[in-house]
């Protein structure tokens, strides 16, 4: 992509139609979660240009429509990635929360205030969690309060950990 360009949605008529199903919701959720520069239509065209291929070459392979019943797996294979990046992104950010926890009470003890311990993880920690922390910075300097900037973190990682540690 180019610098200064806003990536366009690939079936902008296909998400318009979409949107109104939960599935397409929920799909949108999941790449959001996962962090994935994908967008829910391109995953659903993705699915699409699997099956067909997967579906003319069993047919081709088979001679028969079982070759059209075999492809239908296919489909679900860009799901199963989406799943596999978000729970991916789940585990490395839960194995970085004790460390960052740590640094936290460390530098509230060294008398630091919250907002600056926030501030220093979002500076100092790796991603994925440097990355939220670097979020929630943000959204507290644009004026949301900490307490919600807390529940916005909590909604965008979707983990019991860090529903805890909230």
């Amino acid at each position: 992509e180019r610098a200064g360009r806003k990536r366009g949605d690939l079936a902008p008529n296909l998400a318009r139609m979409l949107r109104r199903q939960y599935w397409f919701g929920k799909l949108e959720a999941d790449l959001a979660a996962a962090r994935s520069p994908w967008k829910a239509t391109e995953i659903i065209v993705a699915c699409c240009f699997a099956y067909a291929i997967c579906a003319i070459i069993g047919r081709v392979l088979f001679r028969s429509w079982f070759g059209y019943l075999i492809a239908l797996p296919a489909f679900t294979v860009p799901w199963f990635l989406v799943k596999f990046y978000s729970g991916r992104f789940i585990r490395r950010f839960e194995m970085q929360l004790s460390d960052t926890l740590m640094t936290m009470a460390n530098a509230l003890r060294a008398g630091y205030s919250y907002m600056q311990t926030v501030e220093l993880v979002a500076r100092e920690a790796l991603p994925p969690i440097g990355d939220e922390f670097k979020t929630m910075t943000q959204e507290i300097q644009v004026g949301i309060t900490p307490e919600q900037a807390l529940l916005n973190f909590a909604n965008r990682v979707k983990s019991a950990d860090v529903e805890l540690m909230v």
